[in-house]
């Protein structure tokens, strides 16, 4: 938080909280009121983990949407790498108006 004594106000201010644990992690944030965010992180079991990020700023409506998938694969399994592709979406969410 900044403080600006001159002008007695508030110029800067962030908040953030968290919460962890073995198989799952939550995190928030707010920075200066305009922008908000939020992810989960979800370990299923001891081969697939997952995270989702959510993230929205006031002042221009962008919304960010992420999404991923872990899967470990069994060090002893014969796996024969020709080519890798990786896949990735990327999408704009426009804002909308509600009536």
């Amino acid at each position: 938080m900044n403080f600006e004594t001159l002008k007695s106000r508030v110029t800067q201010s962030n908040f953030a909280v968290g919460y962890k644990r073995d198989e799952v992690q939550l995190h928030t944030n707010v920075n200066d009121g305009t922008e908000f965010g939020g992810s989960i992180y979800q370990k299923a079991n001891k081969k697939v983990e997952s995270p989702v990020s959510l993230a929205w700023t006031a002042e221009n409506s962008n919304t960010h949407f992420r999404i991923a998938a872990k899967y470990h694969i069994d060090p002893d399994a014969k796996v024969e790498m020709v080519g890798m592709m990786e896949p990735v979406i990327q999408d704009l969410i426009l804002p909308c108006s509600v009536v």
